[in-house]
């Protein structure tokens, strides 16, 4: 809910030379702790902040989708605007078990 903002005032937002872009009102906005079934998945939403204050991460039984949060060997950036390391780190720190990365191996098994 922190980020509806950015989605209802795009524009106060955009850097001079881009855009325009639409604004949209979200039908329904998510903070984290949901529980979401769709297209037949089951989706644990968890609250990720420090690359953004209101990043949000999906995580289904053998997938995790972090978007910019998480990559190979690295967490994403934290200089942007928002953006606060000591938070990341505790997200991170938070649940271990949800970010360890999984050797290839064990995916395919956990997935089949």
């Amino acid at each position: 809910m922190i980020e509806v903002q950015l989605l209802t005032e795009t524009e106060r937002f955009t850097p001079p030379g881009f855009g325009p872009f639409e604004s949209h009102k979200p039908e329904r906005t998510l903070a984290g702790g949901e529980h979401l079934s769709l297209a037949g998945l089951e989706i644990d939403v968890l609250f990720t902040p420090g690359h953004s204050p209101g990043h949000l991460t999906y995580a289904t039984d053998g997938a995790l989708f972090s978007g910019d949060v998480l990559f190979q060997n690295s967490v994403g950036r934290v200089d942007l605007p928002g953006g606060d390391w000591p938070t990341l780190h505790d997200v991170l720190a938070r649940e271990p078990a949800r970010f360890e990365r999984r050797d290839a191996d064990e995916q395919a098994e956990h997935w089949h």
